[in-house]
């Protein structure tokens, strides 16, 4: 079972159904995607605020998995505390939360974080970190986004390779994007 919250135009829902999940629910406070979303054939979905949703029409309810892609960074750091607490309750015993932000410790990340006005909370592994322990999960890991064309791939570990012989401080995860693996702690 999956939980996606932020689920925009309905991209990885769309892959989950093709995937065969059985249970899969999306959320997303644009009222204005319901037509978007029209297509999805398993997945619920509810267009709301999130809180609400989770209060009300989820309550109690349980997740093998909730995933949050792009979301994190345009929450104010409160309602992001406030949002991975009551996330606890919602994810199975052996569940996992995966986040994906913009990697502030990383350049590229930089550009792709300060990019947009809508971006209020920088985040990059080490804040991915104590993000979990100050709302009540375990980050097993943060991992690079990388190009999935092998080319680009080799190219950017090469470079960062090169960049971090010549630098005295560089980040440990070089990709503009991570992703965070949590369990529940």
């Amino acid at each position: 079972s999956v939980l996606e919250i932020g689920c925009g135009t309905g991209i990885f829902l769309r892959y989950l159904e093709a995937s065969h999940y059985s249970e899969i629910v999306g959320i997303d406070m644009d009222k204005n995607l319901s037509e978007a979303l029209n297509d999805l054939k398993t997945s619920e979905i509810y267009l709301d605020d999130v809180d609400r949703i989770l209060k009300n029409q989820l309550d109690g309810r349980r997740f093998d998995r909730i995933v949050l892609l792009d979301v994190c960074e345009h929450l104010q750091l409160p309602v992001l505390f406030s949002l991975m607490e009551r996330l606890t309750s919602h994810i199975k015993p052996d569940g996992r939360l995966l986040l994906r932000v913009p990697n502030i410790e990383s350049p590229w990340g930089l550009k792709m974080f300060f990019g947009t006005f809508d971006h209020v909370t920088p985040l990059g592994p080490g804040r991915m970190v104590e993000l979990g322990m100050k709302t009540g999960w375990i980050c097993e890991g943060c991992y690079p986004q990388e190009p999935s064309r092998f080319l680009r791939r080799l190219k950017e570990r090469v470079l960062n390779k090169l960049l971090a012989a010549l630098l005295s401080y560089h980040p440990d995860i070089w990709s503009a994007n991570l992703l965070a693996v949590y369990r529940k702690s």
